[in-house]
C-alpha cells in the first residue's frame, strides 16, 4: 500500500465546502440536465440554503412535477424522469418557501428565440426567460455565498445562452 495524502486541490475543496456549510446567506443556483445530481445536492444543502433557484431541465422538471404544463417538454420529462417525480415533489414540499422556479421560458420559433409565460408555452423549451432571469438576479444580488451547478438552458446554442450568461453576471455583482 502506497503512502498518500490530500493535496492542495483537495484542501481547497474542503475549505470551500466549509465556507458553504458556515454561510448565513447561501443561495443555490442549480440547473443542467442531471436531476439525480441536483437531488443529492438538495438533500444535503437545502436545509442550509436561504434561496434555491432552479433553471435548465432541472427547473423544468420541478415545474412539471408540481403540475405546470410545459408543452412538448412536459412529455419528454415524464418519459425520461418518471421515477424521480415523487422524490422531486417531496423535496419541493419540504423547502417550498426557499425555491424560485422559472416564470417564463424561451423556445425556438422560426430560428429565433421567443419567450413565453408558462401558461402560454407551445413548443420545446430551451432556456429560462427574461422575467425569470430578473427574479433570479434579485435573489442572487445580496447573497453571501452562491453555489452554482449546471446551466440555465441549452447554452451551446447562442439563442439560449441568455439565462446562464445573465445569472453569472448577477453572481459577479453580488454584494452580500
Amino acid at each position: 500500500l502506497m503512502k498518500s495524502y490530500a493535496g492542495s486541490v483537495m484542501k481547497n475543496e474542503v475549505e470551500g465546502l466549509e465556507r458553504i456549510k458556515n454561510s448565513e446567506k447561501l443561495c443555490l443556483v442549480l440547473g443542467g440536465s442531471k436531476p439525480d445530481d441536483v437531488l443529492d445536492f438538495l438533500k444535503h444543502l437545502a436545509p442550509k440554503a436561504e434561496r434555491i433557484l432552479l433553471g435548465g431541465m432541472v427547473g423544468e422538471l420541478f415545474l412539471h412535477a408540481n403540475g405546470t404544463h410545459l408543452g412538448e417538454k412536459g412529455k419528454v420529462l415524464q418519459e425520461r424522469f418518471s421515477d424521480s417525480i415523487e422524490e422531486i415533489r417531496n423535496v419541493y414540499r419540504q423547502h417550498e418557501e426557499k425555491f424560485l422556479l422559472p416564470v417564463d421560458m424561451a423556445i425556438e420559433s422560426e430560428g429565433r428565440r421567443e419567450e413565453q409565460e408558462l401558461h402560454e408555452i407551445n413548443g420545446m423549451t430551451f432556456d429560462i426567460g427574461s422575467k425569470t432571469t430578473e427574479m433570479f438576479h434579485d435573489a442572487i444580488i445580496d447573497s453571501e455565498m452562491i453555489l452554482m451547478k449546471g446551466p440555465m438552458g441549452a447554452y451551446e446554442n447562442e439563442l439560449f445562452l441568455h439565462g446562464s450568461r445573465n445569472v453569472i453576471k448577477s453572481m459577479e455583482h453580488a454584494t452580500g
